[in-house]
């Protein structure tokens, strides 16, 4: 009996001390940046620009930067107009090049994205508080750029990087917001996949969007797989009930977590939304009780 008693409290004992340790090798699994993909990614792309970022705490940052296409038929040189930007946050297994070539979706802006620490090319190791730390320096970095007009500053995320784009959407002056496959919480997402595990006492990184939502009055776009096993739709949704501005939502048939990206017709939905951020009221006006706008909108 004693031995049997052993075994009840020592394997959960063995098995939370190492998920407690290890949790990070969960939670972040960097990917390469090898030199073939950087140079499929310039002619692919002959716009986007290799952009190392130093850090305040001296932490390498490697990504890139896509300048829009201005060049008109009858000019020689680019319009100076500032232009609006978007700022993409990848997922924790993601290497973001492959990013670029999507930047010709968005015609006139500009685009900037890059890799978290430990991931591509950039050094470091990652974690939340260096995520969201990194999120509001890159933000800094490219807003005060003199071809960027820093009050139309668009930012996505996808997975995890929506928890970096809601966080920087609470912190930064931000035109909308767009979310792939968002998460509401690390700790409500991975207590559904280990029920028995006390995971709110081991998680480090808890990248709590949840509590951030109500916070965020920017218009948000949330886009989800039907099939999602990983992020389930309702944790998607628990956090666009939660969120205080306007929000839209799109469900995607015959999608998973992975390959929602390839969706038909989903880079033309985030760019409509984009665009009616300029022209719709429904976005821009004031919420006010003689014309308050219905909260969600779903597609």
């Amino acid at each position: 009996m004693e031995t049997i008693a052993a075994l009840i409290i020592g394997i959960p004992l063995i098995l939370y001390s190492y998920l407690f340790v290890a949790q990070e090798s969960f939670i972040f699994r960097p990917q390469p940046l090898t030199t073939e993909t950087i140079e499929e990614a310039k002619k692919e792309t002959p716009l986007a620009e290799e952009v190392t970022l130093i850090t305040p705490d001296k932490t390498t940052l490697h990504g890139w930067f896509v300048r829009p296409d201005l060049v008109k038929p009858n000019l020689q040189k680019p319009a100076t107009t500032p232009v609006p930007l978007i700022i993409y946050f990848g997922g924790n297994s993601e290497e973001i090049t492959w990013f670029t070539s999507i930047s010709k979706n968005f015609e006139g802006f500009a685009v900037a994205t890059l890799n978290y620490r430990g991931f591509g090319k950039s050094t470091g190791k990652a974690g939340e508080s260096e995520f969201f730390r990194d999120s509001e320096f890159i933000y800094d970095t490219f807003s005060k750029l003199p071809e960027i007009d820093a009050t139309k500053i668009i930012i996505m995320g996808r997975s995890i990087g929506t928890c970096v784009a809601v966080h920087l959407s609470a912190n930064r002056k931000i035109l909308g917001t767009v979310l792939l496959s968002p998460l509401d919480s690390m700790k409500a997402v991975a207590s559904k996949h280990m029920p028995f595990v006390p995971v709110g006492t081991l998680l480090r990184h808890n990248f709590n969007s949840l509590e951030l939502a109500p916070k965020v009055k920017t218009p948000l776009f949330t886009l989800i797989a039907e099939d999602d096993k990983i992020v389930p739709p309702k944790h998607s949704l628990r956090l666009a009930d939660a969120w205080q501005g306007v929000v839209r939502i799109k469900k995607y048939k015959d999608t998973h977590h992975n390959n929602i990206i390839h969706a038909g017709g989903l880079w033309d939905d985030i760019n409509k939304f984009i665009q009616e951020l300029y022209s719709d009221e429904f976005f821009l006006k004031p919420k006010t009780e003689e014309n308050k706008p219905e909260k969600t909108r779903k597609e």
